[in-house]
């Protein structure tokens, strides 16, 4: 045997004693059968099969000496079990080592297992995904997931499927150190000052540009317009001519008229030493429900030399007007939409989430799957996109100032329970019914998306929140809420602290506040970044379809423009490839669908179920 366990086979000769009327022959085979028996016995005890599974991460096998106790209900435990081979490199990278124990004496249903290792050998490092342990005799698996670097000389205990809170969990004091070891580790930085080939066909018809609004990369900005801004230009004669015979106020009665509106970007400065214009445009939904441009400002406020460009204006000029709005709507996209609010701010999410949630933790290990590879993801992009001079520097109009400049502007607004909870936000534009906008297919598949994830998060959390109490006594809840809302300054998240549920108490008080908090963060990890990501090479690849960089500044005037004025304000061919490229990659998707976890953090066959359904 590999392992060393305690011995349950009874000594040779044991077994039930001779009855004084059996007979010589009898009492022979008995006695002569007695090690037989008491072997048998002993498998009714139950040997074991233990599988230690070593994460696939880099850096993850250990060359060290392992050890391991299990231990029952009743508190008993086995004597110390060896997990090493000899003569074999045991505990690879994304590998399984198989131990065979024989059976313990008396021993009932396993409860944890203790595991430790020491400090031998170059790589003694050791990230230990799980351990499964099966009794031969009946088939019974238990599964005691860890999901963590074990450190040396130091004895762990896991209890089974190890999801436990805090105040339940048996072993509080481990529970703290460690927790003050991953703060250590998971550290904020700010990456940022103040914060964290259909279209070759289609690309300048105004339907098409209208379709952008509702399933491109950005459709998180369309809203009912009710009344027309002081700041935009638009006038009932210019626009009636689209209105299929309605005034402009009657077709905003009838809930017709949407707007989009960037005023967040205004101002930002570019690479060319301009600044950037902040752009609005109006939409009419005609009769075949198709909605259409009827007019575009290109800056903020009325002025003379920032006109109101429409459908009736010569043709180039409004196709140009409709680039330079799309190239504002391109750089909060990329600032906001897509880096901003779903990697950066989701990273700081991440670190809080290590930081105050032991991996036990249900909780965490709710979130985990969605946060995979999402810090190594933002480091990479970090280093190699958003670098000064880098690829944001070179295909994005702001580049890389000004993009941080645009999420600085853009953390400012944003709420959890708003933007992060798509039925919410689109309710917050009039745009949730159907019957107002009937095509919307990121509302149709985000509200959809968005339920089932709250379905899921539900049924976990209240199962194991069964009562007030427990949520009352969850110190790391509530010490995680306080890091999400804690300015980023004084190395917090810097959620707006109106955004994230419990304001009124400064505390978790219900399950729905809970589940809502963590249904929105997986929102945000999965639909939120879905839709800003996976189209951008559709939309960005032919550059006049969606801008990220023009030269010049945009019109002042409505002159009539030609094609060589579009042909001048479009990036070189070098950028135009630089822009395919990377787009093209980040356009790939790399990780399972949603739901199908590359990595199984709950073992507990509740859990299993509720992921299931």
């Amino acid at each position: 045997m590999d392992a060393d366990a305690e011995d349950a086979t009874p000594a040779d000769g044991a077994g039930p004693s001779s009855s004084p009327t059996e007979s010589a022959a009898a009492s022979a085979l008995r006695a002569a059968m007695g090690p037989v028996l008491a072997r048998m016995d002993s498998l009714t005890d139950g040997g074991y099969r233990v599988s230690v599974v070593t994460g696939d991460r880099h850096g993850a096998g250990t060359d060290a000496n392992v050890w391991m106790r299990l231990h029952d209900m009743d508190g008993r435990k086995s004597d110390i079990i060896t997990l090493n081979h000899t003569f074999k490199n045991d505990h690879e990278r994304g590998e399984t080592s198989s131990f065979s124990v024989r059976p313990i004496h008396n021993f009932g249903t396993i409860a944890k297992v203790e595991l430790w290792r020491d400090s031998f050998g170059f790589g003694h490092a050791w990230f230990v995904e799980r351990i499964e342990v099966q009794e031969q005799f009946s088939g019974e698996l238990y599964v005691f997931p860890f999901h963590r670097w074990l450190p040396a000389d130091i004895h762990f205990f896991v209890t089974l499927y190890d999801c436990v809170l805090a105040h339940d969990d048996p072993h509080q004091e481990q529970r703290r150190r460690e927790l003050q070891r991953k703060r250590k580790i998971y550290r904020y930085k700010a990456w940022i000052p103040e914060g964290p080939t259909q279209c070759l066909d289609h690309w300048n018809e105004d339907r098409w540009f209208g379709l952008q609004r509702v399933q491109g990369v950005n459709p998180f900005l369309i809203t009912l317009c009710k009344a027309i801004p002081e700041k935009f230009g638009v006038e009932e004669y210019m626009v009636k001519p689209f209105l299929e015979g309605m005034s402009l106020e009657e077709a905003m009665q009838k809930n017709r008229i949407f707007m989009t509106d960037i005023p967040i970007v205004e101002g930002v400065p570019l690479t060319t030493k301009e600044t950037l214009w902040g752009s609005m445009a109006l939409f009419f939904l005609n009769k075949r429900n198709d909605l259409m441009p009827i007019a575009i400002q290109l800056r903020q406020q009325k002025a003379l030399d920032n006109p109101v460009f429409l459908p009736s204006d010569p043709p180039f000029t409004w196709v140009i007007a409709k680039m330079y709005y799309n190239n504002s709507d391109a750089c909060y996209h990329q600032s906001c939409s897509h880096l901003g609010f779903t990697h950066l701010l989701m990273e700081g999410v991440t670190v809080c989430t290590h930081r105050n949630l032991s991996p036990s933790h249900p909780l965490f290990k709710l979130m985990a799957p969605h946060f995979l590879f999402l810090i190594a993801i933002n480091s990479r992009g970090i280093s190699k996109l958003i670098s000064p001079g880098g690829w944001v520097d070179k295909t994005l109009s702001v580049g890389v100032v000004g993009m941080f400049e645009i999420i600085r502007r853009g953390l400012d607004v944003w709420k959890l329970d708003v933007h992060g909870i798509p039925e919410n936000d689109i309710a917050s534009r009039g745009v949730l019914s159907p019957d107002v906008l009937p095509w919307y297919p990121y509302r149709d598949d985000a509200i959809r998306i968005y339920a089932a994830i709250r379905t899921y998060v539900a049924k976990v959390v209240n199962y194991y929140y069964d009562s007030p109490e427990k949520l009352e006594n969850d110190y790391e809840l509530q010490m995680w809420r306080d890091e999400l809302i804690k300015e980023r300054h004084l190395t917090g998240v810097g959620l707006k602290a109106g955004g994230v549920p419990g304001e009124e108490h400064g505390k978790f008080t219900s399950v729905d506040q809970v589940v809502d908090t963590v249904s929105a963060i997986i929102s945000q990890c999965s639909v939120g970044h879905a839709a800003a990501n996976f189209q951008q090479y559709e939309e960005y690849a032919f550059p006049p379809n969606y801008p990220a960089f023009l030269y010049n500044a945009p019109p002042t005037d409505k002159r009539a423009l030609t094609e060589a004025d579009i042909v001048a304000a479009l990036p070189s061919q070098q950028a135009t490839l630089d822009s395919m490229i990377i787009t093209k990659l980040l356009s790939s998707k790399g990780t399972n669908s949603l739901g199908d976890f590359e990595v199984q953090y709950m073992y507990e066959p509740f859990a299993i179920k509720a992921a299931d359904e």
